[in-house]
């Protein structure tokens, strides 16, 4: 591991198997916010080692792109999803992945266009969220949501279910930490993964075990 590719940032997103991956913000999906969680889903679909979270990624955008023109060819659909993009005062996703996005609903078509999925859109909003929350741990130094200056702790905040991430921040710690001259870390729940998921604040074991 090479220390110097993480060190410039305060933040970072870890994956289970300690992957790291250094971000200006956390990544976060909303059930509550499509567009959100398709920003977070761009992120999570490059990311992940999940074939089922790509799978459910898959159906997530496909859903949001039909929308636009379920009958249109992909060049008419690329344009109009062009169009949503720049309708808005904030980019939620990049040209590429909604190049992506065509080329997924063009698979699909390709294979039939059978619809199997179990959940709407809604649902699948929240399953992304679900599945970013499960498989990374956010890490910040210097505060547990911004970082201050005078502030040399390491913070862990775990948004996962049933998972004990103790090894990894061991790993992390012991790789990372020295270079940042961290005064120590506190690993917590993460409350707005908790408003997803609340069963994650009843797992203080899980917290209790990364001491």
């Amino acid at each position: 591991m090479d220390n110097r590719t993480y060190l410039g940032t305060t933040a970072w997103m870890v994956r289970r198997d300690g992957s790291i991956f250094p971000v200006v913000q956390h990544i976060h999906g909303n059930p509550e916010d499509v567009e959100e969680t398709l920003f977070a889903a761009e992120w999570l679909y490059e990311r992940t080692r999940r074939r089922q979270t790509r799978k459910d990624i898959e159906a997530f955008v496909r859903m949001w792109g039909l929308q636009f023109a379920e009958e249109t060819n992909g060049e008419e659909l690329k344009n109009q999803i062009y169009h949503r993009m720049e309708e808005r005062p904030y980019p939620f996703i990049t040209r590429q992945f909604a190049d992506k996005i065509v080329d997924i609903i063009a698979g699909w078509k390709d294979h039939g266009g059978h619809a199997d999925e179990t959940m709407d859109i809604n649902g699948y909003c929240r399953q992304v969220t679900l599945d970013l929350n499960e498989e990374f741990l956010r890490v910040r130094f210097g505060g547990k949501y911004h970082t201050e200056p005078e502030n040399r702790t390491l913070y862990f905040r775990v948004s996962s279910e049933n998972y004990n991430w103790s090894r990894v921040i061991r790993e992390f710690d012991d790789h990372v930490c020295s270079q940042l001259h961290s005064e120590g870390f506190i690993v917590m729940v993460d409350q707005e993964s908790a408003e997803v998921n609340p069963v994650i604040l009843k797992q203080k074991k899980y917290f209790l075990a990364a001491d």
